[in-house]
């Protein structure tokens, strides 16, 4: 890891002190395996940090963002041009 993804992510510990259980070395994993893993490693985080938030901050509404996470999109073959 570098000094700006150390800084990183040290200020996202500061900013979000109610979070996942080892959110920060979770999400560098998410960026060190295979894309198909990642995907699910990141996609747990963000269910995880939502059901946090519905805890903590009821009055935030985290419909919206759960429908987006649960529709399907399609993989891509090879990068967008």
């Amino acid at each position: 890891m570098n000094d700006a993804s150390a800084w990183r992510l040290a200020l996202a510990r500061k900013m979000m002190p109610i979070a996942p259980p080892d959110a920060p070395a979770r999400l560098k994993r998410v960026f060190q395996t295979p894309p198909q893993t990642g995907v699910l490693l990141l996609h747990g985080l963000i269910e995880e940090t939502l059901s946090l938030v519905d805890k903590h901050m009821p009055e935030v509404d985290t419909a919206e963002t759960r429908r987006t996470m649960e529709r399907l999109r399609e993989a891509w073959d090879e990068p967008p041009t």
